[in-house]
């Protein structure tokens, strides 16, 4: 079940702040390096050709929308998924919130890998390494539309050329104007962010974004850890709209389920 509660709710529990239910997706094949510029495992539900998404991310999709303003007060929103730690599933759950995004909206989305120091979305979207947002911030490449790969229906912008994302210092003017670029052309951005850290840029990018998803692996991750990396996220200028519980593992057998 999909649930979202208000940023306003001041009933809500304080970690997470938002629940969203994100069903139990494992990221590990995204994690798989590439061999001579090819993704060495596709997530299966991008080796079809019709994409179809899981219900689950078509209501948080939804509701990211609405708590942005999608449709009311913005023609276009970008939102940010990260995590108070390493491999809580980030890649998996912005993925496919994209493909659903997708598959809703009127408009097109576009999935941005701005994780440099270990990009997968593209990998796992299906697409390859190529130039592409680590050029585009550092002015190595101009055109957007040369660096977009579209996969199965979605546009996806991979992290970049490896030198690229290695040299690159991270600059939020830059960033807002390329925002304001894909504004022009999608209704949805959403960035596959890195951990958020100090040591990461994540604080940077997310500053210039609509929102920001907090992705937390159900059964794993500290309360404390969340509490710090909203705290962090809220401090540096972000909007963090709420918390998604990946992995969630149902303890009750599902033949009592049926009999609920």
């Amino acid at each position: 079940m999909t649930r979202i509660l208000s940023r306003n709710d001041q009933h809500a529990p304080v970690a997470p702040e938002a629940p969203i239910d994100a069903p139990a997706h494992d990221d590990t094949q995204a994690r798989t390096e590439p061999s001579d510029g090819v993704a060495a495992a596709v997530h299966p539900r991008f080796q079809r050709r019709q994409i179809v998404p899981d219900n689950h991310f078509l209501g948080l999709s939804r509701q990211v929308a609405a708590l942005t303003g999608l449709g009311e007060t913005e023609s276009c929103v970008s939102i940010g998924v990260t995590s108070a730690m390493r491999h809580e599933g980030v890649t998996s759950v912005a993925t496919n919130l994209a493909v659903a995004a997708n598959q809703d909206l009127t408009g097109k989305v576009l999935l941005v890998d701005a994780n440099f120091a270990a990009p997968h979305a593209a990998e796992f979207a299906g697409g390859r390494h190529g130039d592409g947002l680590a050029d585009l911030l550092r002015g190595s490449v101009d055109s957007l539309d040369s660096c977009v790969q579209r996969v199965g229906g979605l546009d996806v912008l991979p992290a970049g050329s490896q030198r690229a994302c290695s040299e690159l210092s991270v600059s939020a003017s830059h960033v807002q104007s390329l925002i304001r670029r894909m504004a022009r052309s999608y209704e949805m951005i959403i960035f596959d962010l890195p951990v958020a850290c100090e040591l990461t840029p994540c604080f940077t990018i997310a500053r210039c974004l609509d929102g920001v998803v907090l992705v937390v692996e159900a059964e794993r991750t500290r309360s404390k850890a969340v509490e710090r990396a909203k705290r962090q996220l809220q401090q540096a200028g972000a909007d963090v709209l709420g918390v998604a519980f990946n992995k969630r593992k149902d303890h009750v057998p599902s033949w009592i389920y049926n009999r609920i």
